[in-house]
């Protein structure tokens, strides 16, 4: 009887640790970025660790001076970076189209259209 009653508490803990484990994936969706301004013009990839990388076009910096953002949130979904997102290009005038791939670190490659030299050229970080 024992025995029974200690498989039976080791069953129901592990359960219990497990559903805290994948705790963060909500119904409602987990917040890539909760800062106060627009987010748009985003991009997902997985991050090669069960993972996702996201990329965006931020305008915290107001709409003349629009900057990309990174996150980076694990396969539990837990936000890895700081809850604001990441800066990648907070250079003067607007970051455009920013797109991002693995780099098999955890981390990204992002690349960007960027007219800071009066041409729209292609930036990467």
């Amino acid at each position: 009887m024992r025995i029974i009653t200690i498989i039976l508490v080791s069953a129901f803990l592990l359960i219990i640790i497990a559903g805290v484990a994948v705790a963060q994936w909500i119904e409602s969706g987990v917040p890539v970025c909760t800062n106060w301004s627009s987010q748009l013009y985003h991009d997902m990839v997985a991050d090669s660790m069960g993972g996702a990388l996201f990329s965006w076009r931020d305008y915290r910096n107001g709409d003349i001076n629009t900057d990309i953002y990174v996150q980076r949130i694990d396969g539990d979904g837990n936000v890895l970076w700081d809850i604001s997102g990441v800066p990648v290009c907070e250079a003067p005038g607007n970051q455009l189209y920013a797109a991002i791939e693995p780099d098999g670190k955890g981390g990204g490659i992002v690349v960007w259209q960027d007219p800071r030299n009066g041409t729209y050229d292609i930036y990467m970080q």
